[in-house]
Formats: structure tokens, C-alpha cells, sequence
């Protein structure tokens, strides 16, 4: 599929996730996330059969197609996302299942964006995740700006496909991914 149809496609979706949402939210967003993963400190995550361990996370390349409302703005097109981390909880993960955080209130990711006709969205985010095998479920706590009004808060949902780039999690231990999947506010 050609690059302008997805982001079409994508943006189509998009609104059609808007128009259903809960009217009393002040800013509400849906689209679809892709990025890159990296395991660090102390290694990679540990094959099935291995006992859990404690891993730290460094994100890349991570890109949000879609759409945000608040009560007067749209904004539809890429965001980047910046100074994305996260770690597993003290028990560890390991291919089967792992959970932990993604920054923290303290340490914020950020993202940018500036939609074709203009418009443009700034924030910040903090949440924890859950995943079970290939499959991470991400909750956020969103603060967002559309074109410079006052930063309005959201909880965002992501469902992603955590796919090995480096490993493969049965016979070696998984140290990069890739994951894509789709994001949505929550009432």
C-alpha cells in the first residue's frame, strides 16, 4: 500500500475513533504507533524457559499517525516521540510475560508535531505496560497542547506487536523489537 494511502487509511480510522468518544473529554486522540525497542542493562530479555530478570528499555524511531481533538482544535499527521524508556517491574520479565513503566511523572517521553496545514501538537507522557508474549498493552497519562492552547490531559491506550529483530525469545534471549499497533484515548 502506498505511503499516502496508509496515512489516509489511518487518519480515516482515526476520526472515526473521535466521533465516538466520550463528549466530555478535553482532549482525545487515536491512530497508530510504530517504533523500535532496545533491551538493556543488565541484558537482554530472557528466552521462555529462563527465569525472569529485571530489564531496562530504550525506545527509537517512534512515530504516532493520527488524529487529536480539544474542544476548538484538530490535529491530524505524524508526531515524533522523544526520551522514551521504560523498565520492568523488580520480578523481571522474560519472553513468556513481563510489566513495568514507561518514564515516569518525574521523567516525561515528549512528542512534536506539525500536521500539513499547520497545526501543531506538543506534550508529554508517563504509563506502565503489560505484555504477554508478543502482545503490549501501554496505558499513558497524556498532557498534550494543541497550537499553543493550555495543556489538557488524556489517557491513552495502546495495543502493539512486540516482533524480535534480535533474538527470538525460545532459543535466544530477545534484545531488540520492533512494535506497531494501534492507540486510542480512554474515557
Amino acid at each position: 500500500m502506498r505511503k499516502a494511502s496508509k496515512i489516509g487509511l489511518v487518519l480515516a480510522v482515526a476520526s472515526v475513533v473521535l466521533a465516538s468518544l466520550p463528549a466530555q473529554a478535553t482532549i482525545a486522540g487515536g491512530g497508530e504507533v510504530v517504533g523500535n525497542v532496545t533491551i538493556t542493562n543488565p541484558g537482554c530479555i530472557p528466552v521462555a524457559t529462563a527465569a525472569k530478570k529485571p530489564v531496562t528499555y530504550t525506545f527509537s524511531d517512534v512515530v504516532l499517525t493520527g488524529s487529536f481533538t480539544d474542544t476548538s482544535k484538530v490535529f491530524a499527521g505524524p508526531i515524533d516521540v522523544a526520551n522514551v524508556k521504560g523498565a520492568s517491574l523488580p520480578a523481571g520479565d522474560n519472553t513468556i510475560e513481563g510489566h513495568g513503566t514507561v518514564n515516569s511523572a518525574l521523567d516525561r517521553a515528549t512528542f512534536t508535531g506539525t500536521s500539513l496545514n499547520g497545526t501543531k501538537i506538543a506534550g508529554n507522557f508517563y504509563g506502565t505496560y503489560d505484555r504477554a508474549g508478543s502482545i503490549v498493552l501501554v496505558d499513558l497519562n497524556v498532557s498534550a497542547s494543541i497550537d499553543g492552547a493550555a495543556p489538557q490531559a488524556t489517557k491513552i491506550h495502546v495495543s502493539a506487536q512486540f516482533s524480535p529483530s534480535q533474538g527470538d525469545g525460545f532459543s535466544s534471549p530477545v534484545c531488540a523489537a520492533s512494535f506497531a499497533g494501534p492507540f486510542h484515548s480512554m474515557a
